[in-house]
Parts: C-alpha cells; sequence; structure tokens
C-alpha cells in the first residue's frame, strides 16, 4: 500500500465477539482481536498511521437499559502479549462510559 509516496505494511485483523442479554435489561459483551502487519515490513514505524502495528486488545463491555428508550453504558479496553508482541503501539487500559437513547422500538 502507498501514500504520497510512502509505502505502508499490509494488516489484517481477526477476532471474535460474544455478548449475552439478562432479563431483558442487561447487555453483556466481550471481545478480544488482533490486527497484524503482514508482507514487507515497513521501511518506517509509524504510530499515528499505524504503519507496522501489530496488537492483541480486549474488551469487556454493558449496557443497562432504563426504561423504554435510554440507557447507560460502561467500557474496559486494553491491549496484551497474550497471541502476537504488541509493536509500536503506545497504550494502556481505558475505561469508557455512555449514554444511549433508542429512538424507535
Amino acid at each position: 500500500t502507498k501514500f504520497k509516496g510512502q509505502s505502508f505494511q499490509d494488516q489484517v485483523q481477526i477476532g471474535g465477539e460474544f455478548g449475552y442479554k439478562i432479563k431483558n435489561k442487561l447487555w453483556l459483551s466481550a471481545k478480544m482481536f488482533s490486527l497484524l502487519g503482514v508482507g514487507k515490513k515497513p521501511a518506517f514505524a509509524d504510530c499515528i498511521r499505524a504503519n507496522g502495528t501489530s496488537f492483541t486488545g480486549y474488551s469487556f463491555s454493558g449496557l443497562w437499559e432504563l426504561g423504554k428508550h435510554w440507557g447507560v453504558s460502561a467500557q474496559y479496553f486494553r491491549c496484551t502479549e497474550l497471541f502476537f508482541k504488541t509493536t509500536n503501539l503506545y497504550t494502556s487500559g481505558q475505561l469508557s462510559i455512555g449514554v444511549s437513547y433508542q429512538r424507535k422500538r
């Protein structure tokens, strides 16, 4: 792959996700995926453009339905070297919280 005259390493992403709804109010899910550089190693590594980046990430999330339209959510995401060595990535655990609104049921 080329961009502005620079060659970039191709990437492939593999993974899976599992989710389950409990008592029609709470959704729980877990996800794990890996992003791997494939082919020739890049001449330069650039974490801004993800060139030469490889990592495995996992997350756990939940969504609690507060009523007919509203809900609150939370997710925790982190990278690990469980399957592949992390390359050219600088990160720590991330916690996200949110509010959702569903217009129609």
